[in-house]
């Protein structure tokens, strides 16, 4: 039997809260953080089941984007990726899922660029090549 390894915290939980919890507990002869960790695994597990609807839904519904973070995923991870691209719409007041081939200056492109070097060690002139292709050159 391989045993689990928990790092000890302190957290502060409305009193209702508490109450229920331990009534649970209590009901279903579990301890408190057999029943908090459960809870917390569910939520998380649903929080990233959510993430990863919403990014298929969001490379699906434009090409383009889809191009755009697939090469980025070249040089950084998918997450990073993703999340970085997504960033820099936003900072632009762009809508991700709705980009166009009209947003895609050299400018925008070299800020995606700019990002990912903070990220690994990506060559400026190589990535805008690299996205610049993605997209068909514009």
């Amino acid at each position: 039997m391989v045993s689990k390894k928990y790092r000890r915290t302190t957290i502060e939980i409305d009193e209702q809260l508490y109450k229920r919890i331990k009534a649970l507990a209590v009901e279903k002869d579990r301890t408190m953080r057999d029943i908090i960790s459960e809870a917390l695994e569910e939520k998380l597990a649903h929080e990233e089941e959510k993430k990863d609807t919403m990014d298929s839904d969001f490379l699906r519904e434009n090409p383009i984007s889809k191009k755009i973070v697939g090469t980025m995923e070249k040089f950084i991870s998918g997450d990073a990726a993703l999340l970085l691209f997504v960033k820099k719409c936003e900072s632009r007041g762009y809508n991700p899922s709705l980009i166009g081939r009209e947003m895609l200056s050299d400018e925008f492109l070299l800020s995606l660029c700019n990002g990912m070097r903070y990220l690994s060690d990506v060559d400026k002139s190589e990535c805008l090549k690299a996205l610049k292709a993605a997209v068909g050159g514009y």
